[in-house]
């Protein structure tokens, strides 16, 4: 997600939608929201964290459009 308009970042904006919001998928992930916002922002969401996604989606969000 190194391009803020990949899409991979849409698909992770989905995501987060479904959970409920950044900070809701923080509180799912483990992690703080900062955390969810870099990913949004500026790097790629590491694989774990996207399999991790998916699952949390209920694969509505596939683990293969998160990846790049």
């Amino acid at each position: 997600m190194k391009n803020p308009d990949a899409p991979q970042r849409e698909a992770f904006l989905r995501a987060v939608a479904i959970v409920g919001n950044n900070n809701k998928m923080a509180k799912a992930l483990g992690v703080s929201a900062q955390v969810v916002g870099k990913w949004i922002n500026f790097t790629s969401l590491p694989p774990g964290r996207a399999m991790q996604v998916s699952i949390l989606t209920k694969n509505k969000v596939k683990l293969t459009e998160l990846l790049y």
